[in-house]
């Protein structure tokens, strides 16, 4: 959980590999902690990268961000 807004290091480790990645670190923003989410994507389709890390305010706008109906 997240009290104060700002920017925030995520740092993802895998055991294994997707599409020959097990690891990403990324720095995202917190503008709003009540309603922003931190979420960590593995190997969705029409993902730039195959650990995507996004701030969302709601779970819908993973359909938004990859082009997919929720």
């Amino acid at each position: 959980m997240f009290t104060e807004s700002g920017e925030y290091t995520v740092t993802v480790e895998l055991e294994s590999a997707i599409n020959e990645t097990s690891s990403r670190e990324a720095s995202v923003t917190v503008n709003d902690t009540e309603n922003q989410h931190i979420i960590v994507g593995l190997g969705a389709d029409d993902a730039p990268t195959p650990i995507e890390v996004l701030v969302i305010d709601e779970f819908s706008d993973l359909a938004d961000r990859f082009n997919d109906t929720a």
